[in-house]
């Protein structure tokens, strides 16, 4: 028997194929005037339509402007902003992504090295998605980068953090050594066409973290065959990162190296945000099956109904030409509630 709040977002995907956007919206209208007066304050109204929306092959700005009611129907809070900057990231949207993103950083969580983190991954993937003009690209490359590069440095050199944050340190540098190796790779391609300002240049923070050291892969970077990352939104959470792999192995926080491919899953962080990772550098031809499980949280997600979690993914990290990138958002609303992310061809 479905509840009340499931129909109306089956009703909303039935609308959608029968009548479009409008027959969509005006389900959901519906769903708000017939509803106790309540619900249309509660931001997991919205961020349940928007994801309804999206699931259904709207623009990615309707998508957006479904979710831009979560920040009327209440003062922003760093989970807030982290819940829609998260979902604005899988709609592409990545302006409104590094906007709220900066919020959070500057003003309303500056003491979590995930702000930092978060900024700084939103911020490079809008770098890649959008093209500028040739006799601009490169300007705008260094300029950008080197917002990545400071923010990951400081999340990196930082002593101020938590204790429970410790070893976060190993998935932003395998974050930064990619970063930058994409970007002076671009820079020597956009020297190639002729463009202005493209001299190929070192822009790792080398004062900070001497390149012999810290750099991972040396200046191609991380060379990874399939690479996921997983964060949330909730402090004191605990989310896990699963990944089935083509050889029937799965990996996870307790079973952290895969015998049969040599894969790798990083520190399970059990007290908020992550982030966790899994690293494959040979990855035999396959579907890996990557899932998430909401193990435990220790604090109430009042505001928006939910913990959410973003996954990203890569293959072929570090052969730029033929990289390949994932995104998704998922919302978690049971403890031990587990369900397929994504599913990545290698």
């Amino acid at each position: 028997k479905r509840t009340k709040r499931e129909s109306w977002k089956e009703m909303m995907k039935a609308a959608y194929q029968t009548s479009g956007l409008w027959g969509a919206l005006a389900v959901f209208d519906s769903h708000l005037a017939t509803s106790d007066a309540a619900v249309a304050e509660l931001p997991s109204t919205y961020i349940m339509a928007s994801e309804v929306l999206h699931e259904c092959g709207a623009d990615g700005r309707v998508c957006t402007d479904m979710l831009s009611n979560v920040l009327e129907t209440r003062l922003p809070d760093a989970q807030v902003c982290r819940v829609v900057a998260y979902h604005l990231l899988s709609y592409g949207c990545f302006d409104d992504a590094v906007a709220l993103l900066e919020l959070v950083r500057e003003t309303l969580a500056p003491a979590e090295p995930h702000s930092f983190t978060d900024l700084a991954f939103a911020r490079f993937h809008r770098l890649r998605a959008k093209t500028s003009d040739l006799q601009t690209a490169a300007a705008h490359t260094r300029c950008e980068m080197a917002r990545v590069v400071a923010d990951l440095t400081t999340v990196l050199t930082g002593t101020e953090w938590s204790g429970r944050f410790k070893e976060i340190e190993w998935p932003v540098l395998i974050l930064l050594s990619w970063a930058v190796a994409w970007a002076e790779h671009k820079l020597t391609e956009l020297a190639g066409l002729g463009a202005q300002d493209s001299e190929p240049a070192n822009l790792w923070p080398e004062e900070q973290l001497p390149a012999a050291t810290y750099r991972l892969g040396g200046a191609a970077g991380p060379q990874l065959n399939v690479f996921v990352w997983l964060g949330w939104d909730t402090d004191y959470t605990d989310v896990d990162l699963h990944v089935k792999e083509p050889t029937g192995e799965e990996v996870y926080y307790s079973h952290n190296r895969s015998s049969t491919t040599g894969a790798h899953v990083s520190r399970d962080f059990t007290q908020g945000y992550g982030p966790e990772v899994y690293t494959l550098p040979s990855a035999p031809k396959g579907t890996y099956r990557v899932e998430t499980n909401y193990y435990a949280s220790h604090q109430v997600s009042s505001t928006t109904g939910s913990t959410s979690a973003v996954v990203w993914s890569i293959t072929n990290m570090g052969r730029f030409e033929t990289e390949a990138i994932q995104f998704s958002s998922v919302r978690l609303v049971a403890q031990k509630q587990r369900q397929q992310v994504l599913a990545i061809d290698y």
